[in-house]
């Protein structure tokens, strides 16, 4: 990636998060919110910024060190609003294949939202 790639990649995230918060007026605390491709990118930011809203959080991506970074990050900014020990939940799933996703969404239901547990606990 070029450094210009690179500055327009940032900026566009900036705006993202802009966007987002123009148009959410709902409080959002203690919601639950399911974020694919959580472990970078797109994913990473609105996790960030769910988080941040002190969401619970269900994150799901294809490899689970890179999720496993992001929730530490998302936990610091749950902290950062007041959520003392926030809820995240990490799950490595292949969206592409509906039998992973089916046994991915079983899992988050048959644990349900009080169950939802910080990462590393």
């Amino acid at each position: 990636m070029s450094l210009a790639n690179g500055a327009f990649a940032v900026a566009g995230m900036a705006a993202l998060r802009e966007v987002y918060i123009r148009l959410t007026s709902a409080d959002l605390r203690g919601d639950v919110a399911l974020v694919t491709g959580a472990g970078s990118g797109i994913g990473r930011e609105i996790t960030l910024i769910l988080a941040a809203e002190g969401c619970q959080l269900v994150l799901w991506g294809r490899r689970e060190a890179p999720l496993l970074v992001v929730a530490e990050e998302a936990r610091e900014a749950a902290r950062n609003v007041g959520v003392s020990e926030p809820a995240i939940l990490v799950q490595s799933v292949d969206v592409s294949s509906q039998t992973a996703v089916e046994a991915a969404g079983n899992k988050v239901r048959t644990r349900g939202t009080p169950a939802l547990r910080p990462v590393g606990s």
